[in-house]
């Protein structure tokens, strides 16, 4: 197996094309949400680097099939939006006709550094609560932005890395 370190210059904008697609490990984990609460999953999708509002253009136009660059006109169409909206929940892959059920999609911003861990367990305590529903997925895009617990000893990116990793399976466990 090969594996590739691969490095852009600053006239990229941080792009990387594969076979004149777009590849970025924020767009892979937004169409994972996706394909995940259409599968019938409730998923969080925690962001660090970018505005909700980004991330919702973003997932709706996968969600509803809407080219990004159209996004915007066709989601102030609110019969076309109810109608895609509800195709959804028609035409699932691999589900029974008479059991798709069609999970939600929650996001929340914190700006890089500002948010720990714990104000990730409270944020999922506070919206199960509210919205009596079950979180069945979390996505942080991305761990390198989440602020280390304070007293946390981490003495070089490793020991950070790895006790944020740690501490970001610990909340997979408990939800």
């Amino acid at each position: 197996t090969n594996m590739y370190d691969l490095q852009l210059d600053n006239k990229s904008k941080k792009q990387y094309y594969t076979n004149d697609i777009l590849s970025h490990n924020s767009l892979w984990m937004q169409n994972f949400a996706v394909r995940s609460a259409n599968m019938g999953y409730n998923v969080l999708y925690i962001t660090l680097e970018m505005s909700e509002r980004k991330v919702m253009k973003r997932l709706g136009s996968i969600r509803l099939n809407i080219p990004i660059n159209d996004y915007d006109k066709l989601s102030n169409d609110i019969d076309f939006i109810k109608k895609r909206i509800s195709n959804l929940t028609k035409t699932q892959e691999g589900s029974d006709l008479f059991d798709n059920k069609i999970g939600k999609i929650y996001t929340k911003f914190w700006a890089a550094g500002t948010a720990t861990i714990n104000d990730f367990d409270n944020y999922i305590n506070r919206l199960q609560e509210k919205k009596n529903i079950k979180i069945d997925l979390i996505i942080v895009d991305y761990i390198a932005l989440i602020a280390p617990i304070k007293g946390a000893m981490s003495d070089n990116l490793y020991t950070k890395g790895k006790q944020l990793a740690e501490g970001l399976r610990a909340l997979g466990v408990k939800y």
